[in-house]
């Protein structure tokens, strides 16, 4: 099956720096991504599963070009994003985690109609994909009203709004349903899986074990910056099942893998 989006060895390292007056006396390394390698299908939802901090976010921020790799390559739609990123953007819709970027002050609609002129569409087709998205999502009815008194499940909505404005063929949704009440969550995570029967490929980021579960196609366990484990759901938790666990949960897997429990490491 074809790729949509081909990431290979991608590693992301920061140095931390101790001053001391104005000299620098010790430099660390912290490494965010470590030699991280997966593909994604063409309408497979793709997930990557883990705590805060194993380097999901600082995944999708390379993949997007918001931050440059240390070293790796990402290719969407056979697209090099560090050669040629303006091509290769023009593929993508996306929503980073605690996105801000919407605009209170303005209504969902125009909300939806600037970021449509924004991808160079024209008044009147902005208008009708804002239009068509906003009842997709079923905020239509609210869709004249400032953004500020959406409730946070409604501004979730709009950011996935605007991810869907350019039509892409990959969505890259990280921890789109953090925050929300569980009925909300049950909405957004139903729209992603229409979202997906469209064709489209999409990369979920997540620390919900039952989100990733009813999601996903296939996982990536990321732990410490590195994948751990790579497989469907089914098949990561059939790998663990014994007489003591006749039917694991991912939250089983991720701790056979790294010791730990994921709500431990989220909370």
């Amino acid at each position: 099956m074809e790729n949509s989006v081909e990431v290979k060895d991608l590693k992301k390292y920061f140095i931390s720096k101790k001053r001391k007056l104005l000299r620098v006396i010790e430099k660390k390394e912290f490494r965010a991504v470590d030699g991280v390698s997966f593909n994604i299908r063409k309408g497979e939802i793709f997930g990557l599963l883990g705590p805060n901090g194993a380097g999901k976010t600082t995944t999708i921020k390379m993949i997007t070009g918001l931050l440059r790799p240390t070293s790796g390559s990402v290719l969407v739609n056979g697209i090099d994003v560090d050669k040629n990123p303006m091509k290769a953007l023009g593929n993508i819709g996306t929503v980073l985690a605690g996105d801000r970027s919407i605009y209170w002050k303005l209504t969902g609609r125009e909300n939806l109609e600037y970021f449509a002129a924004l991808y160079g569409c024209d008044r009147k087709e902005a208008k009708k994909r804002a239009e068509k998205i906003l009842t997709r999502l079923g905020i239509i009815e609210k869709a004249d009203e400032l953004v500020e008194k959406y409730s946070t499940g409604m501004k979730q909505k709009v950011a996935l709004g605007k991810a869907l404005i350019p039509e892409a063929p990959v969505v890259l949704l990280d921890e789109p349903t953090l925050g929300l009440d569980p009925q909300s969550a049950l909405n957004l995570r139903e729209i992603i899986l229409d979202i997906k029967k469209e064709g489209r490929s999409i990369l979920l980021t997540t620390h919900y074990m039952e989100e990733a579960d009813f999601l996903c196609d296939r996982i990536a366990i990321v732990d410490g910056g590195k994948i751990v484990a790579m497989d469907t759901p089914e098949n990561l938790k059939d790998s663990i099942i014994d007489v003591e666990n006749e039917n694991p949960t991912l939250e089983d897997v991720f701790l056979k893998l790294t010791g730990k429990k994921l709500r431990e490491e989220v909370s």
